[in-house]
């Protein structure tokens, strides 16, 4: 009885850990403690080439614009989707030589979406879709959008 007793007074000091140190409650950073101080001007001229180097990010929304066309209920085929801005736009350069078609690149956060073409039925994008395994885009499936046609007369 008394070796226990021992021990769970040993056990209980042990487990306090060393005393622990006050933690301020208010911090404030000083951004002139780095050491980095630019002018005005130099800080200016460095975001600015910053801007130049940034590719330019998309809307969320398709911003292709063809004229005399409209919007309708449709199909397109998804090939390809990242969260690199920069990959998705080679796979979209790559696609539209490809395909020879129209190719979409669309932002849904968290991801940058590759897709091809302006079909007004599921059948047309079932047929794409297989055009686009054959070149390679194993993944590809359909998706409904809302595509760009010319009128029918």
């Amino acid at each position: 009885m008394r070796r226990l007793t021992a021990l769970a007074l040993l056990l209980g000091l042990s487990c306090g850990g060393p005393p622990q140190r006050e933690v301020p409650t208010t911090w404030e950073f000083d951004p002139l403690s780095l050491g980095d101080e630019l002018t005005p001007q130099e800080l200016m001229e460095l975001l600015k080439r910053a801007e130049e180097r940034a590719p330019a990010e998309p809307s969320p929304v398709d911003t292709t614009r063809r004229e005399g066309t409209q919007e309708v209920p449709g199909w397109r085929v998804q090939i390809f989707a990242t969260t690199d801005y920069e990959r998705a736009s080679l796979v979209k350069e790559e696609a539209e030589s490809l395909f020879g078609l129209p190719v979409y690149l669309k932002f849904e956060a968290p991801y940058y979406k590759v897709r091809v073409g302006d079909c007004r039925t599921r059948t047309e994008a079932e047929a794409l879709r297989r055009e686009a395994i054959r070149l390679g885009y194993t993944s590809a499936f359909p998706v409904r959008a809302s595509v760009k046609v010319s009128p029918r007369r």
